[in-house]
C-alpha cells in the first residue's frame, strides 16, 4: 500500500483526529490575517503597557487592543507539574526565584555551560523572543546571519524541555537574575554535577533544511546539555539506517526529509506514541523548508505545490493534527517574506479556530520589515574574479582537460595570490563536487568535501549493486574537529573546503577566505554572511564570468 504523506500513514493505522490531506480546510493563502511585529523598543507609556512593542505589520491595518490580544499569564503549557526532581524544582512558582534555585545544582550546572560558550546575557530582540515563548505563543525571528537567531531558540528549548525550568521564570528578566548569579560563580572551585531530570516523555522536534545545519543544531544542544548526547537523536540517513528512537530522547534532531522518511517506514505504535507528545516544533532557516508560491505564480504551480508542500509541511500538518498538548512553533531565517508568515499562520489558526493569538514577529530592526533579504555584513571584504569562460572543465573522449580560460584556472590564480591558506569554496547546486575536486588536484590544489569531513554518507540508491550502505557516525565529533582546526591559527597548514552552496546556510564555521562559483545572488548574500562569523577581515571572491560580476554589483 502507498502513502502519500504522514498525515495518510496515521491514519491507516487508526486515531480519533481528523487527518486532513493538503491545504486544510479554511487556510486561505490569498486572504490576510491579523498579524503583529514585536521590535526591541523598550520605551514604557505611564500606564506601564509597551505602546512600542507593538507594531501593525503593513499587511492590514487593524487597529487592535494591546491589553486584550496578549495573555498576562503563560497558560499554554498544562504540563509544569512534570518538572525536575524535587530537589531543586521551585513548589511554588510565584516564589521568589533566587530562593528557588540559589546555591541548587542546577546554577552551578549552567555556570559551566555558559562559560563555556562565553555566553553572558541576552540582547534586545532576543530577550523580546523569550518573553513571547514564555506566553506559550507561536514565533517566528528575523534577523541578519550570525545574530544569534539559532542559538537563543535551541538554548530556550534546552532550559525550557532539559532542564524542565517552568515558563515563569524564563522571561528575559528572571533569566538575567539567574545570569547574574551565574556570572558571579567562582566556576574553578565548583564540582561536576550533572543535573538530574525526569523524562516527561516530551518531544521536540528541529527540523533543517540540510544535514550539515542538522549537525550542528544537534552539537549546540549537546552543549548546552552538558554534554548529555542521549537526548539528542540526530536523524540525516535512510530509515533503513537510523534507530529508533529511545525513551530517554528529547530533541529530535535531523533535515526535514529524513524525519519524514522515518516516520513513514518505522512502527506505527512507535510513530504515533512520538507525534502525540510533541510539545514544541523547530524551523531552522524555515524559508528553505517551506514551499510557498511567489506573488506572479502560475496556476500550474501553485496547484503543484498544493498537491506536493513538502516534507517540513507534511510534518507541521501532523502534529498540530494529533499532538496531545498545544503544539508550540518557533521558526528563524534572515528572510522571512510576507507570504510566508500568512502561509504558517493560517496554517496554525486553521487548527486554533478560538484563539485569538497570532504569531508573534520579531525583528531585530524595523529596516527588514520591507527588505526581502538581509544586507552584507560591512566588515566583510568583497572581490570579483572574472574568467572568460563559463564551464568548469572540457570534456574529450570521456577524459577532462584543463582549459586556461575557465573558471578553474582562475581559481588557481586567485587561490595562489591568496593571504591565507585556509578557505572553503561554496560550488553551485547545479556542478558536482567530485568534479571539482578532480580538476583541483590536476592543478595540485588539494581539498576536500565539507560533508565527508563532517561524517556525512552519500545518498547512494539501494539499485546500485556491490555498495555498502553506512550509516553517518560521529558526526558531532567530526564538525568539532573541522570546527576547531578552521579556528586554529593560520600557519597550521592550508586546508581548503568544498561544499555545495545548499549546505552554506546558517553554518558557524569561520570562513578565514572563502570564494563562490557563480551562485544565485540572495544565496551570495547569505554566504558571504558568513565570514562576519569568528574573524573581522575575512575576504569573499567571486568567480564567473563578466555578466555574473555585473549582476552581483548592481544588486
Amino acid at each position: 500500500m502507498k502513502f502519500y504523506s504522514v498525515w495518510n500513514y496515521l491514519a491507516f493505522v487508526g486515531t480519533d483526529h481528523p487527518m486532513p490531506i493538503g491545504i486544510p480546510r479554511g487556510c486561505n493563502l490569498d486572504k490576510p490575517s491579523k498579524l503583529y511585529s514585536f521590535y526591541s523598543s523598550q520605551k514604557k507609556s505611564g500606564d506601564g503597557c509597551d505602546t512600542n512593542a507593538l507594531i501593525d505589520v503593513p499587511i492590514v491595518n487593524i487597529p487592535f487592543n494591546t491589553s486584550k490580544h496578549i495573555r498576562k499569564t503563560p497558560g499554554a503549557d498544562k504540563y509544569n507539574d512534570l518538572c525536575v526532581k524535587e530537589l531543586y524544582s521551585p513548589k511554588n512558582t510565584n516564589e521568589d526565584f533566587s530562593l528557588s534555585f540559589y546555591s541548587q545544582p542546577l546554577l552551578s550546572t549552567l555556570s559551566r555551560v555558559f562559560s563555556k560558550e562565553n555566553f553572558h546575557g541576552l540582547n534586545n530582540y532576543q530577550k523580546d523572543l523569550f518573553n513571547e515563548l514564555c506566553l506559550g505563543k507561536d514565533a517566528l525571528i528575523n534577523a541578519e546571519t550570525s545574530s544569534g537567531k539559532t542559538f537563543a531558540i535551541l538554548l530556550y528549548i534546552v532550559l525550557r524541555y532539559f532542564y524542565q525550568i517552568p515558563q515563569e521564570h524564563l522571561k528575559a528578566l528572571e533569566l538575567s537574575l539567574l545570569l547574574q548569579k551565574i556570572n558571579n560563580i567562582n566556576n574553578t572551585t565548583l564540582e561536576y554535577q550533572r543535573p538530574i531530570y525526569k523524562n516527561t516523555d516530551q518531544r521536540v522536534f528541529v527540523l533543517c533544511p540540510t544535514k550539515e545545519l542538522a549537525i550542528q543544531c544537534a552539537q549546540q544542544i549537546i552543549s548546552f546539555s552538558d554534554g548529555n548526547d542521549e537526548i539528542v537523536q540526530l536523524i540525516i540517513d535512510e530509515y533503513d539506517l537510523c534507530p529508533l528512537i529511545g525513551k530517554n530522547v528529547i530533541f529530535v534532531v535531523g533535515s526535514s526529509n529524513q524525519v519524514e522518511s522515518y516516520l513513514m517506514s518505522k512502527d506505527k505504535k512507535h510513530v504515533k506514541d512520538l507525534l502525540e507528545n510533541a510539545a514544541c516544533i523547530v524551523f531552522d532557516e524555515i524559508d528553505r523548508l517551506f514551499k510557498v508560491p511567489g506573488q506572479y505564480a502560475s496556476l500550474k504551480k501553485k496547484k503543484l505545490i498544493r498537491e506536493h508542500p513538502g516534507s517540513a509541511f507534511n510534518i507541521c500538518h501532523t502534529l498540530l493534527s494529533i499532538s496531545k498538548r498545544k503544539l508550540q512553533i518557533i521558526g528563524a531565517s534572515a528572510s522571512i517574506p510576507r507570504p510566508y508568515i500568512r502561509y504558517l499562520n493560517n496554517l496554525v489558526q486553521s487548527y486554533r479556530k478560538n484563539s485569538k493569538n497570532s504569531i508573534a514577529i520579531i525583528r531585530k530592526n524595523k529596516q527588514n520589515n520591507s527588505k526581502p533579504y538581509v544586507s552584507i555584513p560591512s566588515t566583510v571584504q568583497q572581490f570579483y574574479a572574472i574568467s572568460d569562460s563559463n564551464s568548469l572543465g572540457k570534456c574529450k573522449n570521456n577524459k577532462y582537460e584543463r582549459i586556461s580560460a575557465s573558471k578553474i584556472s582562475c581559481l588557481a590564480s586567485v587561490y595562489a595570490l591568496g593571504e591565507s591558506e585556509k578557505s572553503i569554496l561554496f560550488l553551485s547546486s547545479y556542478d558536482s563536487l567530485f568534479s571539482l575536486q578532480f580538476h583541483l588536484k590536476k592543478l595540485n590544489i588539494d581539498c576536500k568535501i565539507l560533508h565527508h569531513e563532517l561524517g556525512i554518507k552519500d545518498n547512494i540508491p539501494k539499485l546500485i549493486p556491490d555498495y555498502k550502505r553506512e550509516a553517518s557516525t560521529n558526526t558531532v565529533e567530526m564538525y568539532n574537529n573541522v570546527r576547531n582546526e578552521m579556528y586554529g591559527p593560520t600557519g597550521d597548514g592550508s586546508l581548503m573546503l568544498i561544499a555545495s552552496i545548499d549546505s552554506a546556510r546558517g553554518l558557524h564555521i569561520p570562513l578565514v577566505w572563502n570564494q563562490y562559483i557563480k551562485i544565485h545572488t540572495f544565496s551570495l548574500i547569505l554566504c558571504i554572511s558568513l565570514g562576519n562569523r569568528g574573524h573581522s577581515k575575512n575576504t569573499c571572491t567571486l568567480l564567473g564570468g563578466l555578466e555574473d560580476v555585473r549582476e552581483e554589483v548592481n544588486v
